[in-house]
C-alpha cells in the first residue's frame, strides 16, 4: 500500500509538471519565420521536447495507476500512456510535415506568378525546426534552384514550377503510402485492445478478471508479459512503416 501511495504521489507531482511545462510552450517566442504556423499547449511540448512529453506521460499515468491499482497496474498503465504518447509524438509530426508542405507548394507557387508578372518575388521559406527527412530534400532542392538561376541565368520560374511539380508528385506518393500502411496499423491497434474486451468479457461473466490480474503472482506475470509482447508488436508494425515510407522521404 505505500508504494502504491507513493507512486500515485510521484503520478501527481508529475501531471503538474507537465502541465507547467505546458504553460511554459505558450508563452510568446521570439520573432522568427517557421514554416508550418503556431502551435501552442501540450502539442507545442510535444514537438519541441517529445522524450521529455512522452517519458513524463509514462511516469504520470503509470503514478495514477499505483495509486489506485497498485505496482502491477502502475506497469501497465505507464506501458500503455508511454505507447500513446509516441503514437501522438508521431500524429504530431505528421501534421507538422503537412503544413510545411503545403506553406512550401504555396510559397514556390506564389514566387512563379510572382516573376511571370514582372513581381520581386518573396523570398523562399525557412526551413522549420527540426527538420524532416522530406522536408530537408524539399528545402535543397529549392535552394539549388535558386543557386542555378543566379550561376546561369536560368529562368527562376521555369525552375520554381518544375521544383513545385516534383514536390506534389512527392506528396502524392507519401499520401498514397500512408493511406496502404493504415490498415496495418489499425489492426495493431485494435488487436492491442483486444485484452480490455476480454476483461470486460470476465466481469460480465460475473468473474473478478482485474483483481486476479493486479493482485495474484499468476495474473500479474501474465499481465507484465501480455504487455511486453503487445508493445513488441506495435513496435515491431511501427519499423515496419517507417521502412515503407522511409524511401518516399528523400
Amino acid at each position: 500500500m505505500r508504494i502504491a501511495l507513493l507512486t500515485g504521489a510521484a503520478g501527481i507531482v508529475l501531471c503538474g509538471l507537465l502541465v507547467v511545462l505546458a504553460r511554459r510552450q505558450r508563452r510568446p517566442a521570439p520573432s522568427r519565420h517557421r514554416a508550418g504556423g503556431r502551435r501552442g499547449g501540450l502539442t507545442a511540448l510535444v514537438g519541441a521536447r517529445p522524450r521529455l512529453a512522452i517519458v513524463l506521460a509514462g511516469l504520470a499515468v503509470g503514478g495514477v495507476g499505483g495509486l489506485l491499482g497498485g505496482p502491477v497496474a502502475a506497469v501497465i498503465a505507464g506501458a500503455y500512456a508511454t505507447v500513446a504518447a509516441n503514437a501522438w509524438r508521431l500524429r504530431v509530426g505528421r501534421q507538422r510535415l503537412d503544413r510545411t508542405y503545403t506553406d512550401m507548394l504555396h510559397a514556390i507557387e506564389n514566387a512563379a506568378n510572382d516573376l511571370r508578372a514582372g513581381l520581386i518575388p518573396e523570398a523562399p521559406p525557412a526551413a522549420p525546426d527540426p527538420v524532416d527527412a522530406a522536408v530537408a530534400a524539399a528545402m535543397a532542392r529549392l535552394d539549388a534552384a535558386y543557386r542555378i538561376s543566379e550561376a546561369l541565368g536560368t529562368p527562376l520560374a521555369d525552375l520554381l514550377d518544375r521544383v513545385d511539380a516534383d514536390l506534389r508528385a512527392g506528396q502524392r506518393l507519401r499520401l498514397t503510402v500512408r493511406a496502404q500502411t493504415a490498415g496495418a496499423q489499425a489492426t495493431s491497434v485494435l488487436l492491442a485492445g483486444l485484452p480490455v474486451v476480454g476483461l470486460a468479457l470476465g466481469a460480465s461473466m460475473g468473474a473478478d478478471p482485474v483483481d486476479q490480474l493486479l493482485h495474484t503472482p499468476v495474473g500479474a506475470g501474465c499481465g507484465l508479459g501480455a504487455v511486453v509482447l503487445q508493445c513488441a508488436g506495435l513496435a515491431w508494425t511501427a519499423r515496419l512503416v517507417r521502412a515503407a515510407t522511409k524511401e518516399v522521404s528523400t
